[in-house]
């Protein structure tokens, strides 16, 4: 049986703002040491190649293509770019490729909430 329910006025753009705020809240607390057992637990299920993943498609829903790089032992760059013929929205440099991609997602959100001249570069080993 079909429903005749539908979805009030502006949801939809309701659904996106509270992703994008949970993905940036996540975000935010991976920067934070991971002393408390919370954080130890967000970065035990972030801090893998699942958590890559789940991160990028965050990021990507809201227009932004992930570039991974491990250039050299122990270092690997991500970029998030809206626009691959512009600059990096988010760039981060880590040890670990999961580290580099929280750090670069994290910059690319909070630049499109407050851009800044140095805000599309971070860097943490």
């Amino acid at each position: 049986m079909r429903s005749n329910w539908t979805c009030p006025a502006g949801s939809n753009h309701d659904h996106h703002d509270q992703r994008r705020a949970n993905l940036t809240a996540a975000l935010g607390f991976l920067q934070l040491p991971s002393r408390a057992p919370e954080l130890q637990r967000l970065h035990r299920w972030l801090d893998t190649w699942t958590g890559v993943g789940l991160i990028t498609v965050g990021v990507e829903r809201h227009g932004y293509r992930l570039s991974l790089s491990h250039i050299t032992e122990g270092e690997w760059r991500a970029r998030f770019m809206g626009d691959p013929m512009i600059s990096a929205s988010g760039y981060g440099v880590a040890s670990t490729p999961w580290r580099a991609v929280q750090i670069a997602a994290w910059v690319a959100l909070k630049r499109d909430e407050a851009p800044g001249p140095d805000s599309s570069r971070q860097t943490n080993a």
